[in-house]
């Protein structure tokens, strides 16, 4: 279970990374997304 729970966090932290990135070359409007 707590392997399941890791996985799921590090789509998170994937997920919250590619937004940030995304975020980046976007205007700081859209980082609310």
């Amino acid at each position: 279970m707590a392997k399941k729970i890791q996985k799921k966090i590090d789509k998170q932290e994937v997920l919250k990374r590619s937004r940030d990135e995304a975020g980046e070359s976007k205007p700081k409007r859209c980082k609310s997304i």
